[in-house]
């Protein structure tokens, strides 16, 4: 026979070669689902912290409004004194 042609046998390392892709591929899946497990984490962990952030500056905003309002009722009394 001239040519290619192949064989109907299976060797013991084609089987082995066949079990260690499976291997590696279910081991790179399990690796991949923990670190998104991992960052889903630390998703919720930052979202957290711009929550208490977003909660510090609107209490430090309505501070500042406090006094610009007292500065102005300050100034309109100056201003109707003679």
């Amino acid at each position: 026979m001239t040519g290619w042609h192949l064989k109907k046998e299976v060797t013991i390392v084609q089987i082995l070669t066949l079990i260690s892709v499976v291997a590696s591929a279910i081991w790179w899946a399990a690796t991949v689902e923990t670190r998104f497990v991992v960052l889903a984490g630390e998703d919720r962990r930052i979202e957290e912290k711009v929550d208490l952030g977003n909660l510090n500056l609107e209490r430090i905003l309505n501070r500042i409004e406090r006094k610009q309002d007292k500065l102005y009722d300050k100034m309109d009394n100056k201003a109707d004194k003679p």
